[in-house]
């Protein structure tokens, strides 16, 4: 999911500290990448069950204008789940619905803190 925020006029460093702060806070790990300073990307390796998987929030814009992206990904078994059920990979597509629930809770706790933040961050 993408979100923009406009004439808030943040500190796009401090703004991406503070989204590696909220994965760290969940204990997950977490790399910082600024690749430049209109766009930072927050990389966190997302365990679940004996998997390990790696999504990433990113943050691009200028100050009073930027949009963060934290991942609504493409699933393939949600998509051919159907077809998997009939040849016996019904396993395989509920794990994946419950890897993808866990994401999604994250996802909304997620959004939740970032309004937070952005609200505590800008400047006039």
């Amino acid at each position: 999911m993408k979100y923009r925020w406009i004439n808030k006029n943040v500190n796009f460093e401090i703004l991406a500290e503070k989204v590696e702060v909220f994965f760290k806070e969940k204990g997950l790990r977490t790399r910082l990448d600024k690749r430049s300073p209109r766009e930072h990307f927050v990389y966190i390796v997302f365990p679940y069950k004996k998997k390990r998987k790696i999504v990433t929030a990113k943050i691009y814009g200028k100050s009073n204008d930027f949009s963060v992206e934290f991942p609504a990904e493409y699933h393939f078994f949600s998509t051919f789940g159907p077809l998997m059920l009939m040849f016996g990979g019904g396993f395989l597509v509920r794990s994946e619905l419950e890897e993808k629930e866990v994401l999604g809770n994250l996802e909304n706790e997620f959004w939740i803190y970032m309004e937070k933040v952005v609200q505590k961050i800008k400047r006039l």
